[in-house]
């Protein structure tokens, strides 16, 4: 029973080992695993939710991920937004957006 216990122990450390050093080399290929954010909401226009899109999708990965400047990623913003624009209007997002990045 106890080398059970011990024998479950080593495959679990071992299988975490594999894991951390996996995601350790994922590092490297982190524009991969968010392409869809530039394919399926920086490419399209949204009528809705485009506050609750930018706030928890854009601003992150163009900040923490992609790892551009404040006025890259305002510019990137502005521009999505202007595009979604067309379809409904969104008034006064200039603080929305500079408080979003921040």
């Amino acid at each position: 029973m106890i080398q059970k216990k011990i024998d479950v122990y080593n495959y679990r450390q071992k299988r975490g080992n594999k894991l951390l050093a996996a995601a350790r080399n994922n590092k490297n290929n982190k524009n991969k695993y968010y392409h869809w954010i530039e394919k399926k909401i920086i490419a399209k226009s949204f009528e809705d939710c485009r506050k609750i899109i930018v706030n928890l999708n854009l601003a992150p990965y163009l900040i923490n991920i992609k790892k551009l400047s404040y006025q890259e990623s305002y510019q990137i913003i502005k521009e999505w937004l202007d595009k979604c624009n067309s379809l409904k209007r969104l008034d006064n997002y200039n603080n929305f957006i500079n408080y979003r990045i921040d």
